[in-house]
């Protein structure tokens, strides 16, 4: 009833039978049903002649007229309707998310004069429904195997503006994260497989917290009084060979490492609000010169020189976490025995910071 006509080609998918996918001389077309019902299946496919298709894992791939070819990522949801067409408040089964960690360089970017298509989000595709009535925020939480919360994600999270003026890069770049979406309607929220940023870490220092290690993890969505979840497993890049191991211990250095980066962020910030109140009382000089010596100027990483300021300390844990985390595998002997120096060199000048901080807000009269 209400099916394709000109057809070229009919595949079923080979993972959920009944579930069938067709194309013909003007469009892509889907039947849950073994083919009793079907209806459009072409959201953003222009009129075209679909001549091949074939599903790759996940994917559900197309082959047109004149050697084009569309990728319609991760047809598990899809899957789960043809299983259980109920209506209602869904959280679909979660494909494998693959950790990929790219480069932070890949290349000047194509020209916009250039026919391309956008690649697929990296990270964890998590599909949902909300019906009709549903009111209220929608939240996402992201669970490791020990049931501790990973990350949490909010429709009332406010969408960041990109500042072109921080920009160290094109902003063809760089992907702004969207909340979950609230509105009634199927929805594809992508989780970047990191870790929550702690507090005290802005985002022209990290734009997120550490990766998450390949694991079991649990999806869980809260939407209209209730909360429903899905196993997630997320695994390694397979064109990389590192073990389990190996990447649970790059996860504990760079937890080690953000919170370092954090002490040091707020002893930094402290510093400068202390420096703003020294310049409003007289005689203070000593002071401010003792302060000036403890941020002291950035000093690069490496040598057998230890950092001596808190500037120079910020700047060997910032090196130290994208020398860590900008490739999958165990850390270093380097980056361990760099972190070993920087958190002895922070362990010693966080006494000293507590000191003179107290000294000097004693000196700054409190506003009113």
């Amino acid at each position: 009833q209400g099916g394709p006509n000109s057809v070229n080609v009919v595949r079923e998918d080979t993972v959920q039978r009944g579930l069938l996918f067709a194309g013909t001389e003007r469009s892509l077309f889907v039947s849950f049903d073994d083919g009793d019902h079907w209806q459009p299946f072409d959201h953003a496919l222009p009129t075209t002649s679909v001549r091949d298709i074939t599903i790759h894992d996940n994917d559900l791939v197309i082959a047109t007229h004149g050697r084009g070819f569309y990728v319609l990522d991760d047809i598990v949801p899809l899957r789960a309707l043809a299983a259980d067409a109920a209506a209602g408040l869904r959280l679909f089964p979660e494909a494998a998310a693959y950790r990929v960690n790219e480069p932070r360089f890949l290349g000047t970017p194509k020209p916009k004069d250039e026919p391309l298509s956008p690649n697929p989000p990296l990270g964890a595709l998590i599909d949902y429904v909300l019906p009709a009535a549903t009111s209220g925020p929608v939240q996402i939480a992201i669970y490791d195997s020990a049931g501790a919360l990973v990350n949490r994600f909010s429709s009332t999270d406010p969408v960041k503006p990109i500042d072109l003026a921080k920009l160290a890069v094109a902003p063809e770049w760089v992907v702004s994260p969207r909340p979950p979406i609230a509105t009634a309607g199927h929805h594809r929220f992508v989780w970047d497989l990191h870790y929550s940023k702690p507090g005290g870490l802005k985002d022209e220092d990290t734009p997120a917290g550490v990766w998450a290690p390949p694991g079991r993890y649990t999806v869980e969505l809260t939407a209209g009084g209730r909360t429903l979840w899905q196993p997630l497993a997320v695994l390694a890049d397979p064109r990389v060979q590192v073990s389990q191991a190996d990447f649970n211990a790059e996860f504990q250095v760079a937890k080690q490492i953000e919170q370092a980066r954090v002490r040091t962020r707020r002893m930094i910030e402290a510093a400068t609000d202390v420096k703003a109140g020294l310049g409003k009382v007289a005689g203070t000089d000593a002071l401010t010169a003792e302060l000036k010596q403890l941020l002291g100027e950035e000093a690069p990483m490496g040598g057998a020189t230890a950092p001596t300021t808190l500037t120079s300390v910020s700047e060997w844990l910032d090196n130290l976490a994208q020398a860590v985390e900008g490739a999958d595998g165990a850390p270093t002997p380097d980056n361990v025995r760099g972190f070993a120096v920087v958190s002895a060199a922070l362990d010693s000048l966080e006494p000293r910071w507590r000191a003179f901080e107290a000294t000097a807000r004693a000196r700054i009269p409190a506003s009113r």
